[in-house]
């Protein structure tokens, strides 16, 4: 035997059922389609988002951005004046390609820069 609560719980569950088909028949009648309508807002759905795509500076740019701007820089100073985390620093600052370290000040190695600074300076081609 079913516990009458459960019993009770399976009754509203089928007269909500039984609503919401006679909405579905109604909505069916008034817009004359038999289409899976979930299927078609899922559908809508997946088209008619907008793909983003931020064109965000990496850090790495903003970083020797701010090189060229203020030139030389301590560490701390690049902490304060870049905002980044510690961290997210050293890791930037170990690319030995772009940075470089002379009596206590970090400087960009020349020919570094950003690939737009470069373009710029005319030291990349601009496939």
């Amino acid at each position: 035997m079913i516990n009458p609560e459960i019993e009770k719980a399976i009754q509203v569950i089928e007269a909500k059922i039984e609503e919401l088909q006679k909405a579905r028949k109604v909505l069916i009648d008034l817009f004359g389609s038999t289409v899976n309508l979930a299927a078609t807002i899922s559908a809508q759905n997946q088209t008619s988002r907008p793909k983003l795509t931020l064109s965000k500076p990496s850090r790495r740019d903003a970083l020797i951005r701010l090189f060229e701007e203020q030139g030389p820089l301590s560490r701390s100073e690049i902490f304060k004046q870049s905002g980044f985390p510690k961290g997210t620093v050293a890791y930037l600052l170990n690319d030995k390609d772009t940075f470089v370290s002379k009596n206590g000040r970090w400087h960009l190695v020349k020919n570094g820069g950003s690939e737009e600074s470069q373009k710029e300076k005319g030291l990349t081609s601009s496939e």
